[in-house]
C-alpha cells in the first residue's frame, strides 16, 4: 500500500488499541496523541527500505529534500544548519539501508516486529517511558504487514524460517497498490476499526 494508506491504517489502529487497553483521550490526551504519533511512524517504517519511502519526506531526510535544505545554509542560523546537517547524515545512512535492503524484505518480516518492538519496549524501560509506546510501536508496525499481506505483493512475514510469500485473502481479492481497490480496502479497515470501538469498547 501507498504510505498515507499506511498512516492512516496505523494511526487509527493504534488509537482503538490504545483505547481497548484503557487508555482514552478524555482523560490522558497528552500521552495518548504521542502514542498514536508513535504508532503511525512504526505504521511507515518498514517501507525504509524504499527510496521514496513517506517517512523519509515526512521527517525530512528525503534525499533531495534535506540536500536543498543544507544548502540554504546561508540564511539559516546555527542551529538550524546543524538539524539540517544532523538530516542530510541520516538521509545518507537511509539511502545506504535502502542499497542493501530489498523492498519487503528482512523490515516486513515478522522477527524483525518482535525484534524492534522488543527494542522500544527495552528503552521505554530504560528510560522509564510508559509502557504504551512499545504497545501503539508494535501496533503500528504490525499494521503495516497487515496491510500489505492484503496486496497481490505480499509479505515474507516468517521470513527467514519460511521464505514463501504470505497473502491475507484469496487471489482474485488482492488489492493493487495505488489502485481504486486499495481505497475501498482502506476504507473496509476503517469502518471494521470504528465497529469494533462502537459495539465493544464503548459499551463496556
Amino acid at each position: 500500500m501507498l504510505g498515507r494508506s499506511h498512516a492512516i491504517f496505523g494511526a487509527a489502529a493504534t488509537a482503538v488499541a490504545l483505547m481497548d487497553v484503557g487508555l482514552f483521550p478524555q482523560y490522558r490526551v497528552g500521552l495518548f496523541v504521542v502514542s498514536c504519533g508513535i504508532g503511525t511512524l512504526a505504521a511507515l517504517l518498514p517501507d525504509i527500505d524504499s527510496p521514496n519511502a513517506t517517512i523519509k519526506t515526512t521527517l525530512g531526510v528525503g534525499r533531495q529534500q534535506s540536500w536543498r535544505e543544507l544548502q540554504r545554509w546561508q540564511r539559516k542560523n546555527l542551529f538550524e544548519v546543524a538539524f539540517d546537517a544532523v538530516q542530510w547524515f541520516v538521509a545518507r545512512i537511509l539511502d545506504i539501508i535502502h542499497q542493501f535492503l530489498p523492498h519487503r524484505g528482512p523490515t516486513h518480516w515478522g522477527i524483525t516486529l518482535l525484534g524492534l518492538t522488543g527494542l522500544v519496549w527495552l528503552l521505554g524501560y530504560w528510560f522509564g517511558w510508559p509502557w504504551y509506546y512499545a504497545f501503539a510501536f508494535g501496533v503500528g508496525y504490525t499494521s503495516h504487514l497487515l496491510a500489505d499481506g492484503v496486496t497481490i505483493a505480499g509479505v515474507r512475514f516468517l521470513a527467514p524460517f519460511y521464505r514463501k510469500t504470505i497473502r491475507l485473502l484469496p487471489r482474485r481479492w488482492l488489492v493493487r497498490t495505488g489502485s481504486w481497490q486499495e481505497f475501498m480496502m482502506l476504507t473496509l479497515f476503517l469502518a471494521l476499526l470504528l465497529a469494533y470501538y462502537w459495539f465493544i469498547i464503548r459499551l463496556r
